[in-house]
């Protein structure tokens, strides 16, 4: 069990913060203010913070999910939560994280210590992560991935490769290369 808090959550983690509104965060008093001008505010469950900058801070990796389908606006100053027990390990090297599809057909990876984490997911290091995310949005959002393969059934295909994309540690080549000799 992690054992983050107020003094090394800064230190190489993982999170994803839940995003609130400035109604809900209007009591809010932040009371550290970092260098690259986040705002901060501690209780004995988690943290407050108001930033400008999500994803990549430092050596961390620190999401900022809304409940709502709205986007967010990552140039304006959002305000997040996250428990302390929220935060994990981000060691970006070894294979640690899972790409999760959620109800809105969106790809976003999370750390495998989440309590969402199922076995049939791939286990992949952050870089790669990205990277298949960006062949997922592709065969989700285009037809270009489908040159010069005979596909009679586009749909099916198309989810079949999403599948094995989210599950397996092959890249979308390999699964084409795969279709091509079916």
């Amino acid at each position: 069990m992690n054992q983050y808090n107020r003094s090394n959550f800064h230190k190489n983690t993982f999170c994803v913060f839940k995003h609130l509104t400035l109604e809900e965060a209007a009591e809010i008093e932040f009371v550290h203010k970092s260098k690259s001008g986040s705002e901060y505010f501690f209780t004995n469950e988690g943290v407050y913070r108001k930033s400008n900058h999500w994803g990549r801070v430092a050596n961390c990796r620190w999401k900022l999910v809304s409940s709502s389908q709205e986007k967010i606006n990552n140039h304006l100053p959002q305000i997040g939560y996250a428990n302390w027990n929220e935060f994990f390990n981000n060691e970006e090297s070894k294979p640690l994280y899972f790409i999760y599809q959620d109800a809105a057909n969106n790809f976003d990876f999370y750390h495998k210590e989440h309590a969402f984490f199922e076995d049939e997911f791939a286990l992949r290091n952050a870089s790669k992560c990205s990277k298949i995310m960006k062949e997922l949005k592709m065969v989700q959002q285009t037809d270009d991935w489908s040159k010069y393969l005979e596909i009679t059934d586009l749909e099916t295909t198309r989810n079949w490769l999403i599948q094995e994309l989210l599950t397996s540690n092959t890249n979308l080549a390999s699964l084409k290369r795969k279709l091509l000799h079916k």
